[in-house]
C-alpha cells in the first residue's frame, strides 16, 4: 500500500503583516505598531501546514526570477515540504500586505505575481507527482486553467481533489462541482449560488440541496463548520475561545483546510476529519501570523477527544 500523500498547487508569496490598533477606512492613514515578514500565500500556508501536522506533502507552485522566489524554496525545504518551485523568468513573485486590527480581524492585499502569466499546460511535466497522490488540494488563486487541468489529471488518476475556492470566482463554478470536496467559507458559498451576503443560512442550505454538489464543507467562522453530505447537514461548533485568546486570524482557513485534507488521506470518515480541521483552525487564531500559528498534530489531539465529546452531547 503507497504511503499517504497530499499535493497541494497553489501560490507562493511574500507576506508583510501590519499590526494596527484598527482597520483603516476609505482616505484614513493609520499607524502600524509592528510589522512582520514572511512568505505566504493559501497554497504555501497550507502545505506548511500540513507540513506540520507530519503528512508527506507535494507543493507545486510558480514564482518569479527573484530574491523572494529563493526565499520561498528556502523556506519549504526548512519545513521538509517536497517543492517544485516552477520560475518564471523576468516576472515579479507575488506580494501580500496583511492588515490585522487588536480584535485579530484582519484585510488582505495580494498583488498576483507571476501567477498572472501561468497555465495549465505548464503542469503537465508534474502529472506523475499528482498521480502518486491521495489527494490534490488547490485554491483559486490561480488562474483556472490551472484549475482545470489539475482535474483533469486528478480524475485521471482517480486522485481525490479539494478545492478551497478563495478568492471566489463565479466563472469558477463549472470545475468546483466536479471536484470530490469544496470548502467554502459562508460568503464564497453565497457568492457560489448568486445570494446576497445577508441570505438565510437555510436559503442556503436549500440552494445546496438543489444543486450538483454532492458533498460541501462551509466554514462560519466563530459559528463553527456546516458540512452537507447525502442531502443532510451537520453543525459543527468552533473551538471555543475567549476573545482575549482570538490573537490573529490570518491563515485559520488554511489550517482548517490542510488538516481536513491531511484527515481525509488517512481515509478518516467525515465526522472525526472536520472535528479535527475545526480544532486546528481554532488552535491557529491563538498565535499571530500564520507559519508559527499553524499546530502540530500532538497539539491538535490534546484537544480533539474532549471536543469531539461536546460535540456528541450537542448532536445528541
Amino acid at each position: 500500500m503507497k504511503n499517504k500523500v497530499i499535493t497541494v498547487i497553489g501560490l507562493s508569496g511574500q507576506s508583510l503583516f501590519f499590526e494596527l490598533d484598527k482597520l483603516p477606512q476609505t482616505g484614513e492613514t493609520v499607524l502600524a505598531g509592528k510589522v512582520h515578514e514572511e512568505q505566504g500565500g493559501k497554497g504555501f500556508n497550507q502545505a506548511i501546514a500540513l507540513a506540520k501536522l507530519g503528512a508527506s506533502v507535494n507543493f507545486i507552485t510558480f514564482v518569479g526570477d527573484d530574491d523572494y522566489g529563493k526565499k520561498i524554496y528556502t523556506k519549504l525545504k526548512s519545513y521538509k515540504v517536497n517543492p517544485t518551485v516552477i520560475k518564471v523568468f523576468n516576472q515579479r513573485t507575488a506580494v501580500a500586505s496583511i492588515l490585522t486590527d487588536r480584535t485579530g480581524q484582519n484585510t488582505v492585499i495580494v498583488h498576483p505575481g507571476v501567477s498572472e502569466n501561468i497555465n495549465g499546460d505548464m503542469l503537465l511535466p508534474y502529472e506523475e507527482i499528482i498521480a502518486q497522490s491521495d489527494i490534490l488540494l488547490m485554491q483559486l488563486e490561480y488562474p483556472l486553467s490551472i484549475i482545470e487541468k489539475g482535474l483533469a489529471i486528478a480524475k485521471k488518476h482517480n486522485v481525490k481533489a479539494i478545492i478551497n475556492p478563495a478568492p471566489f470566482l463565479k466563472t469558477a463554478y463549472e470545475y468546483l462541482e466536479q471536484a470530490f470536496l469544496l470548502t467554502p467559507n459562508e460568503v464564497e458559498a453565497k457568492m457560489l449560488f448568486s445570494l446576497s451576503p445577508d441570505a438565510s443560512r437555510e436559503e442556503l442550505k436549500e440552494n445546496i440541496r438543489q444543486s450538483n454538489f454532492r458533498q460541501m464543507v462551509i466554514t462560519l467562522g466563530k459559528d463553527g463548520v456546516l458540512f452537507y453530505h447525502n442531502n443532510d447537514f451537520l453543525h459543527f461548533p468552533a473551538l471555543p475561545l475567549r476573545d482575549e485568546e482570538v490573537m490573529d486570524t490570518t491563515g485559520a482557513g488554511d489550517a482548517f483546510n490542510a488538516s481536513l485534507a491531511y484527515q481525509l488521506a488517512q481515509n478518516t470518515d467525515f465526522k472525526k476529519a472536520i472535528s479535527f480541521a475545526t480544532v486546528a483552525s481554532g488552535l491557529s487564531v491563538t498565535k499571530k501570523y500564520c507559519l508559527n500559528a499553524f499546530p502540530q498534530k500532538n497539539e491538535v489531539e490534546k484537544i480533539l477527544k474532549e471536543y469531539e465529546k461536546e460535540v456528541a452531547k450537542k448532536w445528541n
